[in-house]
């Protein structure tokens, strides 16, 4: 599995900070999106809603949504899946209380 993390591609065992909240503690806000052929499905639903749940935990997020259709983009060509995939898209903090 490989993430897309800050631009770069990030093995996904090296992809999680030892004190990244949402790992610790599920200080984090997620969407699962259907990705075919390089192309996420509804993705403007997907991120208003990602929007929504980060303004309830009172964190920034201001989505960027063609750097992200962007980066499903790249990650479908790095790691080419031939059917269906599922791409998460995770928003969590870092550090703090």
């Amino acid at each position: 599995m490989i993430v897309w993390r800050d631009g770069e591609m990030v093995s996904a065992d090296a992809a999680v900070s030892a004190d990244d909240r949402g790992y610790l503690v599920g200080d984090a806000v997620f969407e699962t999106v259907l990705v075919e052929g390089g192309q996420a499905a509804f993705l403007r639903p997907h991120l208003a809603r990602l929007t929504l749940g980060c303004a309830t935990l009172r964190m920034e997020f201001a989505p960027d949504e063609a750097r992200i259709r962007q980066a499903i983009l790249d990650l479908a060509e790095y790691a080419p899946v031939k059917a269906r995939a599922a791409c998460r898209i995770t928003v969590s903090r870092l550090g703090g209380p």
